[in-house]
């Protein structure tokens, strides 16, 4: 900044810019994406722009890093997520029950091998596949043990509330 106020006036003088923005700030904002005029609150901080906000305001931004994520990894766009959650009445494919709400909503299930999305799945039945590894044989075992304890009765030889340490 002295250099060139040294360049262009002889006098380096004290750190401060030149040039002031000649323009009054203006309140509101046009969205480069879905063409409403909303408040710069609605735009993210970006330093770059002449302004200092964004071109997209912030929903526009989240939509496409949506669109962008869902197709990077699982090769499907935002309203195929969509018609798959109206498909499944928003629902887990494996415990037919709605996810948490403390979680964002059903995540991805794909074969790791092919790629290919087998449905949506709330976040502990998407832990339980990828503990298993994907594995039939695995998950039937862990069935057949659940069964047999539940049939079973405790041996003698173990206290009722589990083994002692």
């Amino acid at each position: 900044m002295h250099y060139n106020r040294w360049r262009l006036t002889g006098d380096p003088g004290p750190a401060s810019r030149l040039y002031q923005r000649s323009k009054p700030e203006a309140e509101a904002k046009l969205c480069s994406s879905c063409r409403n005029e909303k408040p710069k609150s609605a735009f993210h901080k970006e330093p770059r722009n002449g302004d200092g906000r964004s071109s997209q305001c912030k929903a526009c931004a989240s939509l496409g890093h949506r669109n962008r994520t869902l197709r990077r990894k699982y090769g499907i766009t935002a309203a195929e997520y969509d018609a798959l959650v109206a498909a499944q009445n928003g629902l887990c494919r494996i415990c037919l029950n709605p996810p948490p709400s403390d979680q964002r909503g059903l995540v991805v299930d794909h074969c790791h091998s092919t790629g290919t999305v087998r449905g949506l799945l709330c976040n502990n039945c998407n832990a339980l596949l990828g503990m298993a590894a994907d594995d039939v044989a695995r998950l039937r075992s862990a069935i057949d043990y659940l069964e047999r304890s539940r049939d079973d009765s405790v041996p003698s030889s173990f206290p009722r509330g589990g083994i002692q340490r």
